[in-house]
């Protein structure tokens, strides 16, 4: 297969007239490398190949005119419709936005962040980070996030609003860690989930629904590690429903849609925390799996690719799990094994 070598800039550290500064395409058959990114490359890549197609960016050192189009290049990746998870004007949206590997010598890093805060990213952070302060001031009561404010004669007062569904979007979104709001994040953890309903925990609380709060719960339980936990309240939450219809509800009582789409993110949550197949690139093709110790002796799955199907299926006896991955070819598989368990790969 031949490689081809498209010279994007070659300019010294200036750019010529319609032209730019240090910047290689290296193509070999569906595989695009970029080697330095300097001034105007963006544009002249563009020219020659879509910049979602690229791979991986190679930056050789930490000269300006050899990476300064990077700061266009991340923009288009981040805030591009074709980039964003859902519709946005011709775009359908997508679960799988273009990420391309960036390598760069040591010291990178530094250079870029500093960078990049002359476009304003530092004071977006902080200024998050200060939404995150007045939440906490003003909504969390000392038990509980309370869900609003209201203003009474021109003050405002907190209410006493307490929703289940609250407490996992302060922990969602960084309001709240395991570190900050230990003994609030034990209570979710160990006294809420689908037993809550019998054993009466926090009446004053109310009850999440199955989507978002539910599936909100499992993305912080996924955070932990806790898959097992995942295991047992996927079978609370979800089992009665498709018993009585055979399909996944909105909300936990058959009042609302009893065939939503969104429900369909459970399939997602257990292909990743309780199957294992932790990070999918179909882009870059790779996999990483992640085994842990799920409560169950054995579990399979399969879903398709555009190039053919992923099956994998393990069995666990004791410490030990043997499993068996079907992938399609020129994919790259990292293991991850935080249980400690031994593992033993099946032929195929």
């Amino acid at each position: 297969m031949a490689m081809n070598l498209t010279v994007l800039g070659k300019s010294p550290a200036w750019q010529d007239v319609d032209g730019a500064c240090s910047g290689y395409l290296v193509s070999e058959g569906d595989t695009n490398l970029l080697v330095d990114c300097g001034n105007g490359v963006f544009s002249k890549l563009r020219m020659h190949l879509d910049y979602v197609d690229v791979d991986a960016i190679v930056i050789s050192h930490l000269h300006a005119d050899h990476f300064l189009d990077l700061i266009p290049y991340a923009f288009a990746l981040v805030f591009a419709p074709r980039q964003q998870p859902v519709a946005v004007d011709r775009w359908p949206g997508t679960e799988f936005p273009a990420r391309p590997t960036l390598y760069g010598p040591p010291g990178s890093a530094e250079v870029f962040r500093g960078i990049a805060g002359s476009w304003g990213m530092p004071d977006l952070l902080e200024k998050a980070e200060r939404i995150r302060e007045v939440i906490r001031e003003q909504s969390f009561d000392g038990e509980f996030f309370v869900d609003n404010a209201v203003y009474e004669e021109g003050q405002r007062k907190v209410t006493r609003n307490r929703t289940e569904v609250c407490q996992y979007f302060a922990f969602f979104f960084d309001v709240a860690t395991s570190e900050t709001h230990c003994a609030l994040w034990e209570k979710l953890h160990r006294e809420f989930g689908p037993d809550r309903s019998e054993t009466k925990a926090y009446p004053e609380v109310h009850p999440a629904n199955s989507f978002i709060g539910n599936m909100l719960r499992f993305e912080l339980l996924s955070r932990h590690g806790l898959g097992m936990q995942i295991t047992d309240e996927s079978v609370g939450y979800l089992m009665y429903m498709a018993e009585r219809t055979g399909t996944l509800w909105e909300n936990v009582h058959d009042q609302a849609s009893c065939n939503h789409g969104f429900a369909s993110h459970i399939c997602f949550t257990l292909y990743r925390d309780v199957l294992g197949v932790y990070r999918f690139n179909p882009i870059q093709k790779t996999i990483t799996l992640r085994f842990n110790d799920v409560g169950l002796d054995w579990c399979e799955g399969a879903f398709p690719v555009l190039d053919g199907m992923i099956r994998l299926r393990w069995d666990k006896s004791g410490n030990t799990l043997r499993y068996r991955l079907e992938i399609p070819d020129g994919y790259a598989v990292t293991i991850e094994n935080p249980a400690g368990m031994v593992l033993e790969p099946v032929e195929n």
